[in-house]
């Protein structure tokens, strides 16, 4: 029996104004609400925001949890899924261009 494998990429650009920091940043929890399956050779339209900023004093210095909400949708505009990541950046005592306080 043979098996076919989706290769999916997911590009969902740039947030306007943003800077990610070079180093220190952590992937910490990621989540994917899929609304129905795939199919082959489509594209969707990915979109990303920040929904919110949360630091804090942590063993190790400052932290800000950054919560990030990324929408893919298909050409009649549907959402076919949403993904929710959580990211920690560890040098988070200095401002981030684009981050909001």
């Amino acid at each position: 029996m043979s098996r076919r494998h989706l290769c999916v990429r997911f590009s969902f650009g740039e947030i306007q104004g943003l800077t990610w920091p070079d180093a220190g940043m952590i992937h910490a929890e990621q989540e994917y609400e899929y609304r129905r399956p795939l199919a082959v050779d489509e594209i969707l339209q990915c979109s990303q925001q920040i929904e919110k900023v949360v630091r804090k004093n942590g063993k190790s210095g400052k932290m800000a949890f950054i919560y990030l909400t990324q929408i893919g949708k298909d050409s009649a505009a549907d959402t076919v899924f949403i993904s929710k990541r959580v990211l920690v950046w560890k040098t988070a005592g200095r401002h981030v261009e684009g981050v909001p306080e």
